[in-house]
């Protein structure tokens, strides 16, 4: 009867790995293949939300980016990846798009002096409603297409009673890769000249 506990464990164990996979597979795609901004980080003010509930940041959330598309009349895009606080409360790092310049604003005092003295944006309307946020240009595509992936952590794959839950979410549509070409090789046969 053991054997059959323990070789429950491993499968799951098996179908989590290959969840994780496929997740940081999703999020290099839909990085890769879409144009991105910024470079985001949001946090949960404990004042205005429950820092511990990633369901209810998620939902309000995504009311939130619709909300902000119909309001600004752009077509605002998100890729993000949750992560915990040392303190198990989440915050998220991700990408955006779509969002207008007048929107957006530089960090002033009070904020954080290390925001303050940098080349990072404010969004004021998503610090209002949730959290403290940093938006800094994406510079070099590719290269934070692979950073963000560092996001999606095995230790993310198995937190407790959010297993099976997703490790990342985005807006739609994104586009992802295509498969363009499959069959088998084919053996060329050189003729002498």
């Amino acid at each position: 009867m053991g054997g059959s506990l323990y070789e429950g464990r491993i499968a799951l164990l098996d179908k989590l790995n290959e969840a994780f996979c496929r997740a940081k597979s999703l999020v290099l795609q839909y990085a890769l293949c879409n144009p991105w901004d910024f470079f985001f980080t949001g946090t949960l003010d404990r004042t205005k939300f429950n820092r511990y509930d990633l369901d209810e940041y998620q939902q309000k959330l995504s009311q939130f980016i619709r909300d902000k598309r119909k309001a600004y009349g752009t077509q605002v895009q998100y890729l993000l990846i949750p992560e915990h606080h040392e303190d198990g409360a989440w915050h998220v790092h991700g990408l955006l798009s779509g969002l207008p310049d007048g929107v957006l604003r530089r960090f002033r005092r009070p904020e954080p002096w290390k925001l303050v003295n940098s080349n990072y944006m404010n969004w004021p309307d998503y610090q209002q409603k949730f959290g403290l946020c940093s938006l800094g240009p994406v510079k070099h595509p590719v290269a934070t297409s692979f950073y963000i992936t560092k996001y999606v952590s095995k230790e993310l794959s198995l937190r407790g009673k959010d297993v099976g839950k997703h490790l990342y979410f985005h807006s739609r549509p994104l586009k992802k890769a295509e498969h363009l070409l499959s069959g088998r090789r084919l053996r060329l046969r050189h003729s002498p000249l």
